[in-house]
């Protein structure tokens, strides 16, 4: 199976967007833009991070779709745009 955008591929079979790039990269790029509209008003990024991680293990590519939508002009004000792009809280 190939690798979408140098992440794991979805592995399990019953997933939707297994042994599909394409699919894989639309699931990955959905479950970004709702991780950051549903942290749009967040207070506790470390919580929302790991958070993050869970979306990325349920679609691996998450946070790298979640880090480039965070650096895009509609999610400039996003409290988690810093340490998504830049990794630092401050």
């Amino acid at each position: 199976m190939r690798r979408c955008g140098g992440t794991s591929a979805i592995r399990d079979p019953k997933r939707y967007g297994y042994d599909n790039v394409a699919e894989h990269q639309a699931e990955a790029a959905a479950f970004a833009i709702h991780f950051l509209l549903a942290t749009a008003g967040v207070r506790d990024p470390a919580g929302e991070l790991a958070t993050l991680d869970h979306y990325e293990l349920l679609v691996p590519g998450t946070r790298t779709m979640a880090r480039y939508f965070a650096m895009q002009p509609g999610f400039a004000g996003h409290p988690l745009r810093a340490v998504l792009t830049t990794g630092r809280t401050r």
